[in-house]
């Protein structure tokens, strides 16, 4: 097994994060007043770990939840706005949360009007109405792209149309 490069494994954190996990870590540190153990908690770390990544004895977060949390932590460091008593209550909020890929991703999901918009936007009537007709008959992006088609057409006997 292989000693740690703690100033490579810095480098990387660097190259992941933009900082060393000490750096960030500091800055946290700095403004919220939480000691490692207690920010190790927030983050949902051990203790242990927390302190060998800002050792540079290992290099990445491996929980994304946790570094959602650290960054959540950063942007609350960079805040002005808030007295002691809001920055212990969103340090609080921050360590409940359990953000995932998967949940910010379905978070982000546009809403049917808003993907028709986008396909109206993408193509010409007739291109939507042909590859609609390519597509899975029975499928949702068949009705998507149909109703993109119809949306997209000029309408026939509108007035003043003569």
């Amino acid at each position: 097994m292989s000693t740690p490069d703690p100033e490579a494994n810095r480098r990387t954190q660097t190259e992941l994060y933009g900082a060393p996990v000490a750096e960030l870590v500091g800055t946290v540190r700095a403004v919220t007043g939480l000691t490692q153990t207690a920010l190790a908690k927030v983050l949902g770390l051990s203790a242990p770990m927390l302190s060998q990544l800002v050792s540079g004895q290992r290099i990445k977060i491996s929980n994304p939840a946790a570094v959602a949390r650290l960054e959540a932590l950063l942007d609350l460091a960079h805040r002005d706005d808030l007295d002691a008593g809001k920055r212990e209550e969103e340090i609080a909020r921050i360590a409940r949360e359990q953000r995932t890929l998967t949940s910010q991703r379905r978070a982000s999901v546009p809403d049917r009007h808003e993907v028709v918009a986008a396909l109206v936007a993408a193509a010409p009537a007739e291109e939507l109405a042909r590859v609609a007709r390519a597509a899975d008959q029975d499928g949702e992006l068949a009705r998507l792209l149909d109703e993109a088609a119809r949306a997209a057409a000029p309408t026939a006997g509108a007035p003043g149309d003569a």
